[in-house]
């Protein structure tokens, strides 16, 4: 796996935890897409195996995703900030908030009674837990978050569409990666 690969692994990782994004490989770069918008990250080996993400070319001011290595490691709690360097995807507190929900999602618990924007998830036998650290509702299929919901701001998060175009399935058995952390639901 090279370093690109191993960054692009980071990022399927993070997007399996519900992340709205989807990245795909170019060169020695990842195209990054957001709801804002579409750019670049330029992927760095680092010396020791890291593989980290800058906004410029070469730049000292990068994020670590992922590290080469047998076996490699990889850190989808980090992609947000990644993207980040970039404000015209993502905003740094929108990074900060996309960090605590990827980082705590094995504290997710069941909810009782839905909020009614999620309900149309149920029907794609999505199961809504509650983070209660944040009071974010997150929608589990299989062993992915497809949505995220924060009741406070009214905002939802789907990201059922870029894990289509990510290629991570759509939400049920075909889903080839799982959101790291997630707890055991059954």
């Amino acid at each position: 796996m090279g370093p690109g690969e191993a960054a692009l692994e980071a990022f399927r990782r993070a997007v399996a935890c519900g992340l709205p994004l989807a990245a795909r490989l170019l060169g020695p770069s990842l195209v990054v897409e957001t709801r804002s918008g579409r750019g670049v990250l330029y992927v760095q080996l680092l010396e020791g195996g890291g593989v980290a993400l800058s906004a410029e070319p070469g730049s000292p001011w990068n994020v670590v995703v992922a590290e080469l290595g047998d076996p490699p490691r990889f850190y989808p709690e980090r992609v947000p900030h990644a993207v980040a360097q970039r404000e015209e995807l993502m905003s740094p507190i929108e990074a900060d908030v996309w960090r605590l929900r990827i980082s705590l999602v094995g504290r997710l618990e069941p909810a009782g009674e839905p909020p009614p924007v999620l309900r149309p998830y149920l029907a794609l036998g999505g199961r809504v837990m509650l983070l209660p650290e944040t009071r974010d509702y997150a929608v589990v299929v299989g062993r992915a978050v497809v949505a995220w919901y924060n009741e406070v701001t009214g905002r939802l998060d789907d990201a059922l569409p870029y894990q289509l175009a990510m290629g991570l399935g759509g939400g049920g058995e075909e889903r080839r990666l799982h959101c790291q952390g997630l707890p055991e639901l059954d």
